[in-house]
C-alpha cells in the first residue's frame, strides 16, 4: 500500500522553547519500496518514522496509508492500523528481559483472535526463519546483540505487516551481525514488503535503491539510486 505525507509538520511545544521537528514534509512511498532516511542528529528522522508508523500524530498536514486518512482515525483505529500494517525494529531491541525469545515474539499477537497454541506455533516458526529456533526458550540476557536483534525482527513480523520500519537497526552490532541483519531485512523487502530504514550507516545508503536526506526537519534530497539490494540478497 502507498504511504503519502503532504505538508506534514511536527511541533513539540511542551518546553520553554518550541521545537519544530518536521517542517512541511511531502513524501510518497510506494508499496514494495526500500527507502533509507539519513540526516544529522536532530534532523527529524525518528520523528518522521514515528509518524509514518502511526506512533505520533503530525501537528499539521495529512498522512494517508493506502486510501485511509490517518488523521481521521480514532486512537483505537490508529492503534489497530499500527498493529496490522507496520512492524517495528529499533536499535535498542526493546525485548522484555523476563520473557523468553518465544514470548517476546508472541507479544504483538496477544490482542488477536488466534488461540494461544496457534500464536506460539507462529512465533516459533518466525524464530526458525531468523535462525533462532534452538534459542526460543532463551531470555534476552542469554543472547548476543545480533541474536536479540533477530528476535526483534521476528517480533516485527508477528502480524505479517506490509511495512517494516527500522530505526538504526545495526547501530549496536558488530560487522558480522550487522551484515546478517541487513541481509535479513533486504530479504523481507525482496518478498514484497515496504522497507523504510533510518540510519547513519553509509553501507545501508549504498545498498538502498532510494535515499531521503533530512536537514532541520525538511527534506533536503530524495534520490532514487538503483535496485541495489535485490541483486545482493
Amino acid at each position: 500500500m502507498k504511504l503519502e505525507l503532504r505538508g506534514v509538520s511536527k511541533l513539540f511545544d511542551g518546553g520553554p522553547t518550541p521545537v519544530h521537528a518536521l517542517r512541511d514534509i511531502d513524501l510518497t512511498v510506494d508499496q514494495g519500496e526500500y527507502v533509507v532516511i539519513t540526516g544529522p542528529s536532530g534532523s527529524g528522522k525518528s520523528t518522521l518514522l514515528s509518524i509514518i508508523g502511526c506512533l505520533e500524530k503530525p501537528s499539521a498536514g495529512t498522512y494517508k496509508v493506502g486510501d485511509v486518512d490517518v488523521g481521521a482515525l480514532s486512537d483505537i483505529q490508529r492503534s489497530r492500523m499500527r498493529a496490522q500494517t507496520f512492524g517495528f525494529v529499533f536499535q535498542a531491541f526493546h525485548l522484555l528481559p523476563d520473557k523468553t525469545a518465544l514470548d517476546n515474539v508472541m507479544l504483538p499477537m496477544t490482542y488477536g483472535t488466534s488461540p494461544k497454541h496457534t500464536r506460539r506455533q507462529r512465533a516459533f516458526l518466525l524464530l526458525e526463519r531468523v535462525g533462532l529456533g534452538q534459542r526460543a526458550r532463551f531470555r534476552p540476557t542469554q543472547l548476543s546483540g545480533g541474536e536479540q536483534q533477530r528476535v526483534a525482527i521476528a517480533r516485527a513480523l508477528a502480524n505479517d505487516p506490509a511495512v517494516i520500519l527500522a530505526d538504526e537497526p545495526t547501530g549496536q552490532l558488530d560487522s558480522v551481525h550487522r551484515e546478517m541483519i541487513l541481509t535479513l531485512l533486504e530479504r523481507l523487502w525482496t518478498e514484497g514488503r515496504t522497507l523504510i530504514v533510518v540510519s547513519h550507516d553509509p553501507d545501508i545508503v549504498r545498498r538502498a535503491p532510494r535515499h531521503v536526506v533530512l536537514h532541520d526537519g525538511r527534506i533536503k534530497a530524495d534520490t532514487r539510486i538503483r535496485d541495489a539490494a535485490s541483486s545482493e540478497v
